[in-house]
């Protein structure tokens, strides 16, 4: 009996409160509502009319108002307030079709546009302040990206200073674009990144289904950045230097990390050269660059990310500097291990033959990276003419390959063939 008072009773609040509405705001000046931001005099956001769906739908939220302008600020009580934020849930359901969102906008709330399915155009007035706004979600809610205007409409056009926007310019004062910031933007079809750029964040560019080129102007900067994954995953986009397709990459000097995802799904990438001070490859960093031929692996690499070439199906010679099989990661998953030759250093062929991830290549094949190193230390030089009279004089072990002019035997004549290499 006492469960069935309880029941009861929640019905008939349920009741009480589908039949008012409910206000939570500080404030309304024309159709908008406001609430005050605690701990800041002077500054205000956006907030919803009613947090209730009435049977009554002209109770509901933002009945009646289409076409939203948000104002850099309001003046309420002979007092002036900048509109810093959209609260949460404030445009839920409602029926608005258009909205323009001001530059002192710097955080919009969670669900604050979930079922806004009428929304077909967002108004912006300043790039900079749009990458730079911090979208309030939390990511293990799969309904958290409501808090995006592109969340409940897939047509959704976004207009800069009243211009159409498909070609978005990151102007070079922005260093970060952050989370959400172009996610679902189905118009937008390209991307030019400033040299200024440090890190792309969580989902930035998710669902732009249209993107098709992403432009960058400074190749240092585009391997120095973070965030590659959330820019190039699950698009088939060309990159641009400059303007100029890429298909020729030749790592600056300075770079010695390659970041994860850096090429991703690159189907224009022919040529890669890596330098002797490289000793990363991050995971996925070349994965899906189908035109890729050869590659030249130097011996500077210590660690191969997970899957650093996966599905890179048209290579046809791999070229290794490294006397030790380094630990794969199934970096060529998917290659077309039978007709791609794997060469090695010439004295290492059987340790690759029998290393995890190198045996699946059916070809592998001796080559001399560096003549004359018989120390395994990749240069030639004095201690490798040491190294040499010291295994025929002394009978010392060798850690490389002493038969330098290849005739199957070490003797005097290597030490000829080793000074004509050194002095050549």
């Amino acid at each position: 009996m006492r469960n069935s008072f309880r029941q009861i009773a929640l019905v008939l609040t349920l009741v009480a409160l589908n039949a008012t509405n409910v206000f939570s705001y500080d404030f309304k000046v024309g159709d908008l509502a406001y609430n005050f931001v605690e701990g800041a005099g002077n500054q205000v956001k956006v907030t919803f009319t009613s947090n209730v769906l009435n049977s009554d739908p002209t109770l509901n939220n933002y009945y009646g108002v289409t076409d939203v302008v948000i104002p850099e600020t309001v003046n309420y009580n002979g007092k002036t307030y900048t509109v810093m934020g959209i609260d949460a849930y404030t445009f839920q359901y409602a029926p608005i079709q258009s909205i323009k969102i001001p530059k002192t906008v710097k955080q919009i709330g969670a669900h604050a546009f979930y079922a806004c399915s009428q929304l077909n155009a967002v108004h912006i007035s300043d790039l900079a302040a749009w990458c730079n706004i911090d979208y309030l979600y939390n990511p293990s809610d799969i309904y958290s990206t409501s808090c995006c205007p592109t969340y409940s409409s897939d047509n959704v056009a976004f207009y800069l200073n009243g211009q159409p926007l498909t070609d978005v310019v990151i102007p070079v004062s922005v260093t970060r674009i952050k989370p959400l910031a172009f996610y679902k933007w189905k118009s937008l079809k390209s991307i030019t990144l400033n040299k200024n750029l440090k890190s792309i964040g969580t989902s930035a560019f998710t669902r732009c289904d249209n993107l098709e080129r992403v432009n960058i102007t400074d190749l240092n900067a585009w391997f120095g950045m973070e965030g590659h994954y959330n820019l190039l995953y699950s698009h088939q986009c060309n990159l641009y230097l400059n303007n100029k397709l890429i298909t020729d990459v030749v790592v600056p000097e300075g770079i010695t990390k390659i970041p994860n995802y850096v090429f991703y799904n690159n189907k224009s990438l022919k040529n890669v050269t890596f330098h002797n001070r490289v000793d990363t490859l991050g995971m996925y960093a070349f994965s899906g660059c189908e035109a890729l031929t050869t590659l030249i692996l130097p011996y500077s690499i210590r660690h191969m990310g997970l899957l650093s070439f996966y599905n890179c199906t048209g290579l046809q010679s791999i070229y290794v500097e490294s006397y030790k099989p380094l630990t794969t990661n199934s970096s060529f998953e998917n290659a077309d291990y039978g007709n791609c030759t794997l060469y090695v250093p010439a004295h290492c062929v059987n340790r690759y033959k029998y290393a995890a991830g190198w045996q699946r290549f059916t070809n592998i094949v001796g080559w001399d990276p560096f003549p004359g190193d018989i120390n395994e230390d990749y240069v030639a030089n004095g201690t490798d003419v040491m190294a040499l009279y010291n295994y025929l004089l002394k009978h010392e072990s060798l850690a490389g390959d002493a038969d330098v002019n290849g005739d199957g035997v070490i003797n005097g004549t290597d030490v000829t063939s080793l000074y004509n290499i050194l002095l050549r």
